[in-house]
């Protein structure tokens, strides 16, 4: 998940170890990373990704409060998948594939949020994955590789 899932944009943070603090002050990153790493895969099957997960952050995710100046851009944390298993998602420009591929995987880590931490191997990954609506087994392949 970490800051691209936040709408701020990778040169924004200089390194991994600058950063650091960043990821401990935003809620959730440490437990939905693996999941907003899918979602963006998912909206990164189009064009104009980065845009489109800006609006759904900012329509979902939590506001950031910053006890100083907030980093360029670093609003919203990704959304939990709570709030994006039900989301209208379509009315942020995202395709009905898509949207449903989203809140399917947002809905079965709701309901199991061990999901990824559950996954044994890449073969179990990929196969939990793709049994999901709209996840490929390329896309189930990328996740797992971005996830576990």
């Amino acid at each position: 998940m970490a800051a691209s899932a936040t709408v701020v944009k990778a040169a924004t943070i200089p390194s991994r170890s600058a950063s650091r603090p960043l990821v401990k002050a935003i809620p959730s990153v440490s437990t939905t990373a693996p999941a907003s790493a899918a979602a963006q895969r998912l909206l990164n099957s189009r064009a104009a990704a980065t845009t489109v997960a800006g609006r759904m952050v900012r329509a979902y995710g939590a506001p950031l409060a910053w006890e100083d100046e907030a980093p360029p851009g670093l609003t919203h944390a990704f959304p939990r998948p709570e709030r994006l298993r039900d989301a209208p998602l379509e009315s942020l420009g995202i395709v009905r594939s898509r949207a449903a591929a989203i809140r399917g995987l947002a809905g079965q880590v709701a309901d199991e949020p061990a999901f990824f931490e559950r996954l044994a191997d890449l073969e179990e990954a990929v196969g939990r994955l793709s049994a999901l609506p709209g996840i490929g087994a390329w896309t189930a392949h990328y996740i797992a590789m971005r996830g576990l």
